[in-house]
C-alpha cells in the first residue's frame, strides 16, 4: 500500500510540474557563438531568462566561443529552449586568490582543519560586468520553432 501510495504521489507531482500543457514545453536548438571585441570567448556562461514566466536555458562557450543551450524541465535537462522571448546574460569569472599548495591542504586534511578559511576566493570578472545579469545586460533573443542561432559581439567597457 505505501509503494502504491508513493508511485501515486510521483505521478501526480509529474503532472502538476508537466501539468496539461506539457506539449508546450518543447525545447528547440539553440547555438550561437560569444566574442568579445572580435575575439572568441572560451568558459563563459550564456544564460536565457526568459521575459515572462518560462524555463531559463544555459549553456557554457568552448574554445571557439561556441554555446548549445540546455534547459532545465521537470527535472529532466533537454537540449536547447524553449520558444519564447529571453533576455540574456553571459559571465565568465576566474578566482585570482592565492590558493594553498598541495602540502598546505595534506597538512590541513590531517589535522581536520577547513583550509578554504585561510584562502578566500576573490573573484574576477573577464568579460565586463554589464553583461553578466540578463535583466540588466541589453541582449535578448527570441527563440522560434525550429534551429536558432543566436551570436553575442560583446565589447569592453
Amino acid at each position: 500500500m505505501k509503494r502504491f501510495l508513493g508511485l501515486a504521489f510521483v505521478a501526480v507531482a509529474c503532472f502538476a510540474v508537466v501539468g496539461c500543457g506539457g506539449a508546450s514545453l518543447k525545447t528547440e536548438m539553440v547555438t550561437g557563438v560569444v566574442t568579445l571585441d572580435g575575439a572568441p570567448v572560451e568558459g563563459a556562461t550564456v544564460t536565457f531568462s526568459p521575459t515572462s514566466g518560462g524555463v531559463m536555458a544555459v549553456g557554457q562557450t568552448d574554445a571557439a566561443g561556441k554555446y548549445t543551450l540546455t534547459s532545465q524541465q521537470g527535472g529532466a535537462p533537454g537540449k536547447g529552449a524553449v520558444v519564447g522571448e529571453y533576455q540574456v546574460g553571459v559571465v565568465k569569472s576566474v578566482n585570482t586568490a592565492p590558493q594553498p599548495t598541495q602540502e598546505e591542504r595534506e597538512k590541513a586534511s590531517a589535522e581536520g582543519r577547513d583550509i578554504s578559511k585561510d584562502y578566500p576566493a576573490k573573484y574576477e570578472d573577464l568579460v565586463p560586468k554589464q553583461y553578466k545579469l540578463p535583466q540588466f545586460s541589453g541582449l535578448t533573443a527570441s527563440v522560434k520553432a525550429g534551429e536558432n542561432t543566436f551570436d553575442f559581439e560583446l565589447k569592453s567597457e
